[in-house]
């Protein structure tokens, strides 16, 4: 009968790659990813509540154009956003004065008759993919597409 021992030295067969490919994924994070200027790395996409509510309003202007805060924030929002309603309502109002969204003309009563009515929105110009990005310092809206 034959028996091999292995010492504590030596990494056991099955786990041999699993080993490699940790250290190669450990070298890889250690290396610096190439950045363009100032933003973020090459290759990693934006996340933030207000790319998901301008790719979320291109999606619902294929069914239904008219959309309200309330729609978006039903849609997008998971409840750990900082302050997500009036985020979403400056950016919404920006791309208002910027004619990218049409404000409804009248708004709409059917939650509460007696009430202010809630703002409705449609997309006037679809810009595309990449949501517009609102830059607070140079009161700049940018266009990444």
């Amino acid at each position: 009968m034959h028996t091999t021992m292995q010492t504590a030295t030596q990494t056991p067969a099955p786990y041999a790659a699993h080993a490699a490919h940790a250290a190669c994924i450990t070298a890889a994070k250690a290396q610096p990813q190439p950045r363009r200027g100032k933003g973020r790395p090459v290759g990693v996409v934006a996340k933030g509540i207000r790319v998901k509510a301008w790719r979320t309003m291109r999606a619902l202007s294929q069914t239904s154009p008219w959309f309200t805060l309330g729609d978006l924030l039903d849609i997008i929002a998971t409840g750990r956003e900082k302050n997500a309603p009036s985020n979403l309502l400056k950016y919404l109002s920006v791309l208002e004065r910027h004619g990218i969204l049409e404000r409804r003309p009248a708004r709409d009563h059917s939650a509460k008759p007696m009430g202010p009515g809630v703002v409705v929105w449609r997309i006037a110009q679809d810009l595309g993919w990449y949501a517009p990005v609102w830059r607070q310092a140079q009161k700049l809206l940018w266009n990444p597409n």
